[in-house]
């Protein structure tokens, strides 16, 4: 069955449109949370952003600890506090684990710590070696933060 595309006999005229135009606008950024305080409607909370903790911050222009072989380019101007990987250091899905869990590492170790050793298995590379290097790590920046006076052990 062949189709035809759909004529009109008469044309529009202009303004018969079925169509109508409302007259919403939108509230202003003022009025808006004046409505919010009266309790009309609720605001989804954000979540807040990464807190910025003296560990953290101590990791500027630091050495990198982690040093895996090949890897390591000990580039102080991309060192960060990198976090355990470990359950039992207390990351989770979700959860990084505590600051005091961790050590300085370069932008290209840490990329490495954080899953990069998995396409380097065909050469040997194993979870244990990389914790081994991590608990390595972990010891020489925890006595550096020792140094600094941000963490006490008892």
């Amino acid at each position: 069955m062949k189709q035809t595309p759909l004529k009109r006999k008469t044309p529009m005229s202009r303004g018969t449109s079925t169509l109508k135009r409302s007259s919403f606008q939108p509230k202003k950024r003022e009025e808006h949370k004046e409505g919010l305080k009266q309790g009309t409607k609720r605001l989804r909370s954000r979540k807040s952003s990464q807190k910025s903790t003296p560990i953290r911050q101590s990791a500027k222009d630091e050495n990198c600890t982690l040093r895996f072989p090949g890897i390591c380019r000990n580039r102080t101007d991309t060192t960060v506090w990198c976090h355990s990987n470990s359950l039992v250091d207390g990351k989770g899905m979700g959860l990084k684990a505590p600051d005091e869990e961790g050590c300085y590492g370069c932008y290209e170790c840490h990329c490495y710590l954080d899953g990069g050793w998995v396409q380097e298995m065909w050469r040997g590379v194993t979870r244990d070696l990389v914790d081994e290097v991590f608990s390595n790590a972990r010891k020489e920046s925890r006595q550096i933060l020792r140094n600094k006076g941000l963490i006490c052990d008892l």
